[in-house]
């Protein structure tokens, strides 16, 4: 229900968006409320977070905000979140690429538009999204399909690729245009991230 804000060694915890009460229990049941992932854009100055929603329930969002609170507002009521997206199968992991503007995102949830790699331009003015009709409908790109349960998602800008994790143990290697899809790993287990050291 929080997006927070600290330091390394865990000083200066700040509150940037409050989306509910945690101690309220109407609050904590609704999923609608819960924020998943997040990507911050230091060279703009905003922020990203995925609100997921229910369990195969195709309605999570992808929110937008500035990194510091508007004067005189709170984490409860400032005016800056914008909802870029809508209507998403289950958005849970998030990367930006700070240079281009563009947002890559996993989704678990339901076929079509679930277990899915995307990606949309998030510059202010930019052009919606070419492709099929589909992706042009819905504004972003479908990279990768055939995930399952993808929840972690890792981008190497400079080597051109996207790294993603599901929960049926696998990870996958592919081009940052979705081309060239490879499984990397594979083991009895569930993995819900990945990290590129």
């Amino acid at each position: 229900m929080r997006v927070l804000r600290f330091r390394p060694d865990g000083s200066d915890l700040t509150t940037l968006v409050q989306n509910g009460d945690f101690t309220n229990p109407a609050h904590k049941a609704d999923q609608m409320r819960w924020c998943v992932g997040i990507a911050v854009d230091p060279i703009h100055r905003v922020m990203y977070w995925t609100q997921k929603g229910p369990s195969k329930g195709s309605q999570g969002r992808i929110m937008r905000a500035g990194m510091d609170i508007p004067r005189g507002e709170t984490a409860s009521n400032r005016s800056d979140i914008e909802v870029l997206f809508s209507g998403l199968p289950e958005p849970t992991d998030l990367e930006i690429d700070e240079e281009k503007e563009m947002l890559y995102w996993c989704d678990r949830g339901e076929l079509p538009l679930g277990n899915t790699v995307n990606c949309a331009s998030v510059a202010r003015g930019a052009e919606k999204a070419r492709g099929t009709e589909i992706e042009k409908m819905l504004g972003y790109t479908i990279l990768v399909g055939g995930l399952h349960e993808a929840i972690g998602l890792q981008l190497d800008v400079k080597n051109g690729f996207i790294y993603a994790s599901d929960l049926g143990g696998s990870v996958y290697r592919f081009n940052i245009d979705g081309s060239g899809k490879q499984k990397i790993y594979e083991a009895e287990c569930a993995f819900a991230g990945i990290a590129l050291v």
